[in-house]
């Protein structure tokens, strides 16, 4: 069947037809995109009401009106009186006829090019489960899968994640092969995201008196045996207390000497970003706590003080339910193809990454060193974070699942002032 020539040019999501071809030319659209769209101001009813206002203008301005009334006997029709039977009969000299006859020379709102559009409220359930077959549902409360891992992650993503190295040998490689076995429970649905986030943070945690590489290895297998065991609480606990000794308790103003060994460190990882960062912003502002108070400004010019995570709140807007308008009309839908994620695609994806670290505190060279340096055990893993992916881009995954998993950590910074 041969496709459908349209009538005009206009193919823009939200074109309206105010100066296309059909109007040029002094005709009514009849086979274009923004009148399926409902939005063409060129269709055969506005043009005919338009034509009806033209004439009944020109017909008040060859003397059919009726003289200017007296300034006693103007209808208000913009006051805000309600209009009723008794006021209009007191506010008029006559009697006002009844309210389902309007004059059609008394109008409060002047006629617009645009089309009316129904004032509806969107139901936006309804549209994604038409279009993805479940409609939106966000749990703010606890996970269903297993409340406990939800609030150990809590903690665990207040730290500041400063992780060792995946060591080599066979401590990196049963490191490697306990990732798999996690990401294998999430792939199948059995424990949340927040339990193999959990695992690599209290795994790998820094410890300020353990620096030597035979020293890490002992430590990191010894927290490999405690998770076996399900010491998971103490584990967390012993994460949050290698974090807090590794704050720094006052600042210190770093000479050229370290400046320049963070830039050759930086630029030996491969990250030329980060490395020129560190040295135009060195000495700028400073990465602020949730709980810090800073002065901020008000509206009518007093400055006042509030805690960064209120502050940052204030700028988050709230969610809105988007305009009948910002949404496509279509009467069928395209079918779904499932995406296909193998481990070669994971390796090479795994090969080009590169960015810091999120809530977890696992940044772009440590999924680079589990998926590629150990061998057979990294090819185990690349398959599990497949079949991860396969499970988020071809199914409908429980919020509660992921909720972890798709968490982004918000970083304010001293803008001097602002943040």
């Amino acid at each position: 069947m041969a496709a459908t020539i349209p009538c005009c040019k206009c193919n823009g999501s939200t074109a309206k037809c105010k100066r296309c071809d059909c109007v040029k030319k002094k005709r009514p659209c009849t086979n274009c995109l923004p009148l399926r769209n409902g939005y063409c101001c060129n269709t055969v009813l506005l043009r005919q009401s338009r034509q009806k206002k033209t004439s009944s203008s020109q017909d008040s301005s060859h003397g059919t009106h009726v003289d200017s009334p007296t300034p006693s006997s103007i209808p208000i029709l913009s006051s805000p009186i309600p209009n009723s039977p008794s006021q209009s009969s007191s506010l008029s000299p006559n009697p006002c006829p009844p309210a389902s006859h309007t004059p059609p020379t008394q109008t409060a709102i002047p006629p617009s090019d645009n089309p009316p559009r129904p004032n509806t409220t969107v139901d936006i359930g309804h549209l994604l489960s038409r279009a993805f077959g479940q409609g939106a549902s966000m749990s703010t409360g606890v996970g269903v899968t297993d409340g406990c891992w939800y609030k150990r992650w809590l903690s665990i993503v207040s730290l500041s994640g400063s992780h060792y190295h995946l060591p080599g040998g066979s401590v990196g490689r049963k490191y490697v092969d306990q990732l798999t076995h996690e990401l294998s429970h999430f792939s199948a649905g059995n424990y949340p995201s927040e339990r193999f986030i959990i695992f690599s943070s209290v795994v790998l945690q820094r410890d300020r008196s353990v620096l030597k590489g035979a020293d890490i290895r002992r430590v990191i297998e010894r927290r490999l045996i405690m998770w076996d065991k399900g010491d998971f609480d103490l584990l967390v606990q012993e994460a949050e207390r290698c974090d807090r000794s590794l704050r720094p308790r006052t600042k210190f103003n770093h000479d050229k000497t370290h400046t320049a060994t963070v830039f050759t460190r930086l630029m030996l990882q491969g990250k030329v970003k980060a490395a020129v960062r560190w040295l135009s912003d060195n000495t700028k502002g400073k990465v602020l706590r949730p709980d810090e108070k800073i002065p901020v400004k008000l509206a009518d010019g007093s400055t006042a003080h509030s805690s960064v995570v209120d502050v940052l709140r204030n700028k988050h807007p709230d969610s809105q339910v988007p305009p009948h308008s910002a949404l496509l009309s279509c009467d069928s839908l395209p079918a779904f193809e499932d995406v296909e994620v193998t481990g070669n695609v994971i390796q090479r994806a795994a090969s080009v990454i590169q960015g810091s670290a999120g809530p977890g505190g696992c940044d772009a060279s440590h999924w680079q060193d589990a998926l590629l340096r150990y061998g057979a055990h990294s090819s185990h893993l690349r398959d599990q974070v497949a079949s991860v992916a396969r499970r988020l881009a071809n199914s409908i995954v429980p919020w509660s699942d992921i909720r972890g998993f798709v968490a982004s950590r918000l970083i304010a910074l001293d803008k001097n002032p602002g943040v």
